[in-house]
């Protein structure tokens, strides 16, 4: 499984949940974007840029070097067939275009929706038969939930749509409003040092309680529905377990839950 993170951000800030999916079996890549990373966005970008889909190879192209390499901790270990992507905010578009690689055959987008000039310029596409399982906040004020909608609706093949009420862009899916006392950007605020107001927004947004629920409140719902799912398209599970409508009564921040299957 490949997680991708988000702009202006860093490859451990869902631990919660990538640790999560590795007590599952999952063997867990997750590299550095650098080129998208805190360290490039305040002004100390890589020395040569790399495409995302470059760095996410390059990570699959090791693990599956390690599974092979004699008396390693990985030998044999991986079942590296399929890679199954998921990808929070701009690693969400990192996980869509790498539905064009052959041994991608599923991935799991959050808070990273599909816009109208995406979708006009032709810039990202939603190729047919593969599966999409989309998963948003309601109330992100980053990652539009229309955006996200959109994905979903113009997914050619097998489809799910997550929408979670009391999420924004960052307490369902990441760590970052754990970090300190109010999250990553009211730690940033308290050093006095100089932070642009818009990757505060960023950084902040999902973290105020109210109108957003703790993160402890919400990871269940993003924990049970990525499992699941990977269970399922890994072949770990031969028919969907937990993915059907009867799920709703198990969890009280789903406003909406659309699926194919």
């Amino acid at each position: 499984m490949l997680f991708s993170h988000g702009f202006a951000s860093y490859r451990t800030q869902s631990t919660s949940l990538t640790t999560h999916l590795a007590s599952w079996g999952f063997v867990v890549i997750s590299p550095d974007y650098l080129e998208r990373g805190l360290r490039s966005v305040l002004g100390e970008p890589p020395a040569s840029p790399r495409a995302d889909a470059t760095i996410a190879d390059e990570a699959i192209s090791l693990i599956r070097s390690e599974n092979l390499s004699a008396g390693g901790l990985l030998e044999g270990r991986v079942d590296s067939t399929s890679i199954y992507p998921i990808g929070h905010s701009a690693g969400g578009g990192t996980s869509l275009r790498l539905l064009e690689r052959a041994d991608v055959h599923s991935v799991i987008p959050m808070a990273s929706g599909y816009s109208m000039l995406s979708q006009l310029n032709g810039s990202l596409t939603l190729p047919p038969g593969k599966s999409i399982a989309w998963i948003g906040g309601v109330k992100d004020g980053i990652a539009a939930i229309a955006d996200i909608r959109r994905g979903f609706d113009y997914t050619p093949g097998e489809r799910k749509l997550i929408e979670i009420s009391g999420a924004g862009h960052n307490n369902a899916f990441t760590d970052i409003c754990e970090i300190g006392e109010g999250g990553v950007a009211a730690l940033a605020l308290s050093t006095g040092i100089p932070i642009p107001s818009s990757l505060l927004a960023l950084g902040d947004n999902g973290c105020k309680v109210p109108p957003f629920r703790d993160s402890p409140d919400v990871w269940p719902e993003v924990r049970h529905f990525v499992t699941a799912e990977l269970r399922y398209r890994s072949g770990l599970d031969a028919q969907p377990v937990g993915l059907g409508d009867q799920v709703l009564t198990s969890f009280d921040d789903i406003a909406r839950y659309r699926h194919n299957p």
